[in-house]
Order: structure tokens, then sequence, then C-alpha cells
């Protein structure tokens, strides 16, 4: 085959030339108005009894055979003699194929040749570069998606474009306006489209120097070719120095690296390599299918030879390889709202060139999730548990998925209420962590407590990991594969944070995402929604405020090594300091959370609310009674605050005035627990002004 540069037939729907060349000592090729026919050969399988039985394709030429054989016999070239171009003399009768994939070229060196006769030949293959039709996408808005896409001869010079569903590729000469409602440079800087250039989604393809690639088609690692080996008449194996990350039925081309050693011909190299040269100068490739092996550095290329069996050498072991089967944009990309059947086109040259639709695009709105934010302290700058509670929805997915789930927690303002490690530790900076990152002691280190009403408990997370993108942490739990959330259950998890200003009820802090299956519809959403804290986050007590002492501001008594042993029910003594400068005064609200906040749900000889709290005065000093309540963290939650207001005519608890605060009767966990310390918090008559400890 010649190489006719611009002119040359091989990319889906572009008109192009095929020429041949042939020495005039061997004329095959060179008859006057010989014909050509092109069939499918995604197997790389056709032969010369295939060329003489199967009819022409005209979904594959878009011309009936009779006009084709009429205007694209061969003619030899004007000027040079030895090339046979087939265009029947007449240089605008071009050749278009409309569909992309390896298509096999079949000669008949007879200007009457019928459609199927003995005298068609197998003569070479070519490579008709573009994306396969029909392909489908489904995500959700507000999740960063990639689009990854199946096609032949695909290259890193590509481009897609997604456009409105009114329009098509070919609009205003093949340059079509983009859809503006997805957003890209996303998630660190998403960006709306320029209408007026479109936009030119840049492609990635799976190679030598690009396996392993994150969200952003970057920090990839390299992965060479060690040796090619020729192990039957029917199968040559590759191994790589490690995964490659190929699958079966995947194509590839390999580079010069891998060369002939010995009983090697050029053309067996073309053959193992994919790679074949033109008749006068350059290349084309014709890549073949690889076979995975239980190995996962060993695939097996379906060609080989018996006989005197060809040897190959890899130069100092790094073989280069390249997959031309399927290409991927960067995870960049954000539906910013519902759309439905937005088209996908691509391009092999840019603007101008956006040639074939790859398929559509659909953007869902996800369904909300009841989501709440539940605070312990309410003081800012202190580092205490907060909950974040959901209750799933009936949704079928929870009980169809095969493959494992996800749960994404993101704290959207880290400025502004920060998540931190149960040891209170500022979450480490990491920027591309992913499913290869998750380990169940991670899950540990961010969630001290999971719980739901489930019979079957919180599911066990396969592991957990995060990321941290601009002010927003985001915070991932996955689970096995049918061992999930479910529908209509109610699910608690307990963090600690601290929230750096004052907050209000209203401004979305937390939002939670129960993600679909990971692995057949990545980028598709079950139900998402956000939440805001569940109490006003003031400034914290200072000046006369009541506030606890520095050190035993609240002192457990009784007990052993620091640990009080409790029965059946709850019997808590503890000692109440106040600082000299805001002693904890008549009227002071004192509330009480018990840890393991889902473990504990407090009632009082089975009422609701009430409990019994006694104060024991200091020498020679006044505490009177109090009032005595219990209280959920979670609004409709477990109980498990023990509210408790100071008596009116109590002594100012200051410097040397310590009362006791006795509680009694009240339920302790059924489950037990492990020995645990409780916060408590002070604030004034009106709620303001908290101190936390």
């Amino acid at each position: 085959m010649v190489n006719l540069a611009a002119d040359q037939l091989g990319v889906v729907n572009v008109a192009g030339h095929l020429a041949v060349q042939r020495t005039a000592s061997d004329t095959l090729g060179l008859t006057q108005g010989s014909l050509l026919k092109f069939l499918p050969d995604a197997n790389s399988d056709v032969d010369s009894a295939a060329c003489a039985s199967a009819g022409f394709d005209t979904e594959l030429v878009g011309r009936a055979f009779s006009g084709f054989r009429t205007s694209n016999f061969g003619e030899p070239d004007a000027v040079d003699a030895t090339k046979m171009v087939f265009n029947g003399g007449v240089s605008t009768n071009t050749i278009t194929l409309g569909r992309a994939g390896i298509v096999a070229v079949c000669y008949c060196r007879l200007s009457d040749c019928a459609e199927s006769t003995t005298d068609w030949a197998f003569a070479l293959r070519l490579t008709v570069r573009g994306p396969l039709r029909n392909q489908q996408w489904t995500v959700s808005t507000g999740v960063p998606f990639r689009l990854e896409f199946l096609g032949q001869g695909l290259r890193t010079t590509d481009t897609l474009r997604i456009i409105p569903p009114t329009k098509t590729c070919d609009t205003d000469n093949l340059n079509p306006l983009s859809e503006i409602s997805v957003r890209v440079g996303c998630p660190l800087n998403c960006q709306e489209v320029d209408i007026t250039t479109g936009m030119a989604l840049a492609l990635k393809l799976l190679d030598y120097q690009s396996v392993g690639c994150d969200y952003a088609n970057a920090n990839c690692r390299t992965v060479y070719v060690r040796r090619v080996t020729v192990r039957s008449a029917t199968a040559t194996e590759l191994e790589f120095d490690s995964p490659p990350g190929l699958q079966d039925g995947d194509t590839i081309t390999l580079g010069p690296a891998v060369q002939c050693q010995s009983q090697c011909t050029a053309e067996q190299l073309a053959a193992i390599t994919g790679v074949y040269h033109f008749g006068d100068a350059g290349t084309h490739d014709v890549p073949n299918k690889v076979v995975a092996t239980p190995d996962r550095n060993r695939f097996i290329l379906p060609i080989g030879w018996s006989g005197t069996v060809p040897k190959f050498s890899v130069a100092a072991l790094q073989g280069e390889w390249y997959r031309t089967s399927k290409a991927s944009t960067a995870e960049e990309l954000k539906g910013s709202e519902q759309k439905r059947l937005a088209k996908i086109c691509w391009s092999y040259a840019g603007n101008g060139h956006y040639v074939e639709q790859v398929g559509t695009l659909d953007v869902n709105l996800p369904e909300p999730l009841a989501v709440k934010l539940s605070l312990t302290a309410t003081a800012k700058d202190t580092i205490a548990p907060l909950v974040i509670s959901f209750t799933t929805g009936v949704h079928d997915e929870y009980a169809d998925s095969a493959n494992p789930m996800m749960l994404k927690v993101v704290f959207l303002d880290a400025t502004k209420l920060e998540p931190l490690y149960a040891d209170e530790d500022a979450l480490h900076s990491v920027t591309s962590a992913d499913h290869s990152d998750a380990s169940q002691n991670m899950c540990g280190k961010l969630f001290p407590e999971l719980w739901s009403d489930d019979a079957l408990g919180f599911p066990v997370p396969s592991g957990c990991y995060h990321n941290s993108l601009m002010s927003t942490q985001e915070l991932y739990i996955l689970f096995d594969a049918r061992n999930g959330l479910r529908s209509s259950k109610k699910y608690q998890m307990v963090m600690k944070a601290v929230a750096k200003v004052a907050l209000d009820t209203q401004e979305g802090m937390v939002q939670v995402t129960s993600m679909d299956d990971t692995v057949l519809r990545p980028y598709q959403v079950v139900e998402r929604n956000q939440a805001a804290v569940s109490q006003v986050v003031q400034l914290p007590a200072s000046g006369s405020a009541p506030q606890f002492m520095d050190v035993h501001g609240v002192e457990v008594l009784g007990g052993f090594n620091e640990v009080v042993e409790m029965g059946e029910r709850l019997d808590l003594r503890f000692q109440l300091s106040g600082d000299t400068a805001g002693p904890i005064v008549k009227q002071t609200v004192l509330r009480l959370f018990f840890f393991p906040l889902t473990a504990w749900d407090l009632s009082y000889l089975g009422a609701s609310s009430a409990c019994t709290a006694t104060c024991t005065p200091w020498e020679s000093t006044e505490c009177g009674s109090m009032s005595c309540a219990i209280e959920p963290v979670v609004d409709a939650g477990q109980n498990n605050i023990v509210k408790i207001v100071l008596p009116t005519d109590m002594d100012d608890i200051t410097g040397n005035v310590k009362h006791v605060v006795r509680i009694t009767d009240l339920v302790m966990p059924s489950g037990g627990f492990f020995p645990n310390r409780f916060g408590a918090q002070l604030a004034t008559a009106d709620g303001v002004l908290p101190d936390y400890t």
C-alpha cells in the first residue's frame, strides 16, 4: 500500500484514496480496471476464501457494488506507473468508509468481477481510525466523571466534544458548539464552557508510560514489555515487567524496541508489532488483540508460527506498547443540570473535523437523601464529636448492585468546619487517593462510631480513604458487593471535628452521597443531600461567663485508677469546679454527653425524658434542687445527653467552692462498652457562650 499522506484512506467518514505499489516484475495489482472490496475484519481472520464468498458491505462503503466498481476501479498513476490508484483515473472519485475498525481489503484483477467469486483474493488489512458508535453514558449531576470509549486506531491527538441534543456532529462545518451545562476542569477548577470556541476534550490512551494514571490522567507509572516469545503456531506471549492494566480483547501495537533476533523476517516483525511499512515510505498500524492469562504480567497475541519459529528481542528489556482500542478524557467533567441525550462527537484533527458521533450522554438529578448534621459542642474552636446521620429511601440499587458500592461524605468548607481523625489530629493532606488506597484501618481513624437501626448493623466497610481538594475534605467508605447500605434504614457516623467560625443552621456544611455500583455505574448517585449544623455555633465563653476550671472542671468521683464501675443502672457522681473569673452560676445549663454516643439510650424507669439529679453543696454553701432531663444529640435518635439546669438558689461554683452532682437510675447501654469519658458543656440560661470540656 502506498502512503498518500493527507489523501490516505483510513479515518472513518473521511474521504480518501487507496493505492498499491508493485515492482515491474510482479504485476499483481497493476492490471488496469482491477477492483477492491472492503470487509469488516475485527478478528483479523479474513482470508482469500472469505474474500471470495462474502458480499460487498454497502453499510461500510456507503455505496452499492455496481456504483463502486464503475467509479473506483484501478488505474495506473499518471506520474508513477508502478502505483495503482483505485479512483477510475478521476482524482475526485474518493472512497469513504463509514465504520471504524480493522478492515480487510480484497482484490480482484478482473474488471468484470462479480460480487462473490473465486477471483477475489485477500490483499491487505487497513485500520479505519475512529470510535465505535452508539456508546452510552449516564452520570449524575455534581459528580466528576470521565468519558471512556471504545474504537480503533485511536490517538492522543484525537478529541471529544459534548454538544446539545438538538445538534449533530456535522453542524457548522463539522465544528458544532458545545453543551454548556457540562463543566470542565473539575473538581479543582470547574469552569463553564466557552460557547464561542467550543470544548475540545483531550484524550489519554493506555500505553507503556501511562499506566495507573490518576483522575487527572497524571501521575502515571511506566510498564515495559520485557520479552516476546512465540509459544505455538497461533500464540505469542508478551511478558511485562508489571501489570500493564490491559484487558482481554484490547488491541495494541508494539514499539521499535521489539526487534528481530534470529530466524525472523521483516514481515514477521510487522505481524507481531502491528506496525506495517507502506510500499514507499512511512508506516501504518494494524494492531493485534491481546488475550489475558491468569498471570497479570503476561498476555497472549493470537499469532504464531510453526516450523522455523522466529525469535524476537527487546532492547534493554524496555519494549514500548500502545493500546489503540480505548481512550478516555480526564475525570474532569461535571454536569450542572439534568440533560437527556446530549451527543458526544469525535474529531481526528481538532476543530472542523468532528466526523463521527460516539454516542449519547444522560445527566440525571439524584433523589434527595434525608441527612442531618448534629453537634455536641456548640462553641467555636472546640474539638468535639459530631454525628452525621441519614435515612435511606426505597431504591432497588441497594439490593440489585452486583459490585461494591460507596458512601461519600464531603465537608464542603473545611475552613469553617474541619473534620479530624479520631485522635483529634488534622487529616493528612492527600489529593489523589482512590479505591486502591482504602483500608479498614483508615475507617477506624476517621469514624470512631458507625451505627444503624438495621438488624444487621452498619455494614462493615471494606475500606476507607480521604482526599483534600481545595477547601473541601472528601471521605469515602467502600462496601463489599452485596454488603452495603439497605433501603429504609437509619445510619449514624460519629466523627471528631472543630468549627473554626460561627455557623448558622442554614448553610450546608456536609454533603452525603450514596453512590451506585462502583464498577458498572461509577458516576451514578442513588441519593444525595446536604445538611447544615443542627445548632448555631457560637463564640465560646470568656470573661465572666460561666466556665469550667481549666483542670478538673468536671471530675468523676469514686472508682479505681480513674475508672468507675457501673451496674445495671447509671449511678454517677461528679464534682464541678468553676473558673475564678467566670464562675458557674445559678440557672447555668449543663449538658453531659455520654460516649459512645450511639451506644447510650438513656431512660428513667421507662420515662422518655425525665431523670433525677441531686446536688451536694460545698461546705457552708447552698446548692438546692435542680431539674434534669434527657435529650438526643440526633433529633429523634438515641437519648445520649443529660441536661441539668442548675438551681436558682445555688451558690456560685468558683475557686474552692465545688458542688457535687449525682445522677441515678438511668439505663446503661445494653451491649456494654469499653471505659470512656463523657463530654460536658456549660451555657448561660439563654443558651449562649458555651464552654466545653
